[in-house]
């Protein structure tokens, strides 16, 4: 579970409150007493309530109110539930269902970060007039940084957004690469067998006939290798989950990908299989 610290987090956040209470100024203790008490093992001056997600709720007392229940932090500190909110996502995790797994500690912190709620079109100004307060109450602060949430969002994601178009544009090129194989195979194929599709032109195949042929041909195929693939991928997947702690595959994942490699199949190998439905019957007769 992620752990929130700062007086008035919640309503600076935005959060949206689902059963119980925030927190009250009362219940709110100073960082530094809360970090000597710890040390000291004196559990009478350390935090005794706390707000949690509906998600932690669900996961810890599924079915029952959270209200009024206790959560351990380590072996002797309880916790009392008094109230549950909506979503508050903790920063990073591995796996998306317990992103939610997160609370809020009536934690004071004193320190140089504030964070700011403001209408979106005030931003820029309630940021200069709050640089302005703090240098009012002292001349020489120096304030270092000043981000907007939603550029630090942006920056925060950045290199997890520029690895996802990597790999979405590597993903893609292995498309490509798999189509232009597929043609090069099915052209193979047609001219392999240009003879033995003019004999059942011959016998009275269709055009149809022999463009289905082909079709089915590669369905069955891709299916055998999408079995395979799909059978390797959930090997590795349980693999990786139980040497290096990732999270699992979505299980939706793989009937898409089977579902995009099948399409992508037929519509690469139809050009070939449309040349060979042109193949006339007296081909047949000529290699006779």
């Amino acid at each position: 579970m992620t752990t929130y610290y700062g007086e008035n987090m919640a309503q600076a956040l935005g959060v949206q409150l689902v059963a119980g209470r925030f927190l009250q100024p009362d219940d709110y203790m100073d960082f530094d007493d809360v970090v000597k008490a710890a040390q000291a093992g004196d559990t009478k001056r350390l935090p005794s309530v706390l707000v949690i997600t509906q998600g932690l709720a669900e996961r810890l007392w599924p079915g029952q109110s959270a209200l009024g229940k206790q959560i351990y932090l380590g072996s002797d500190t309880p916790l009392r539930v008094v109230g549950v909110v909506k979503t508050l996502i903790r920063p990073s995790v591995w796996d998306d269902s317990m992103a939610q797994y997160s609370g809020l500690l009536p934690v004071r912190i004193y320190n140089s970060n504030y964070l700011i709620r403001t209408a979106p079109g005030d931003r820029d100004r309630v940021l200069q007039a709050a640089i302005a307060a703090l240098k009012k109450t002292d001349p020489h602060r120096v304030v270092i940084n000043k981000h907007l949430m939603s550029d630090m969002r942006r920056d925060f994601f950045r290199e997890d957004r520029s690895m996802a178009v990597l790999l979405g544009g590597v993903c893609v090129a292995l498309l490509v690469v798999t189509a232009l194989g597929i043609v090069g195979l099915g052209s193979f194929w047609v001219a392999q067998r240009r003879r033995q599709i003019g004999v059942r032109r011959a016998l009275g195949a269709t055009r149809g006939n022999i463009l289905h042929y082909f079709q089915t041909e590669n369905f069955l195929l891709a299916t055998l290798g999408i079995a395979l693939g799909m059978a390797l991928a959930y090997g590795i997947n349980l693999f990786l989950m139980h040497h290096y702690e990732l999270p699992r595959l979505p299980a939706i994942y793989l009937p898409i990908g089977a579902i995009a490699l099948w399409l992508i199949g037929q519509a690469a190998v139809l050009g070939p299989a449309l040349r060979a439905a042109a193949v006339p019957p007296v081909v047949a007769t000529r290699s006779v």
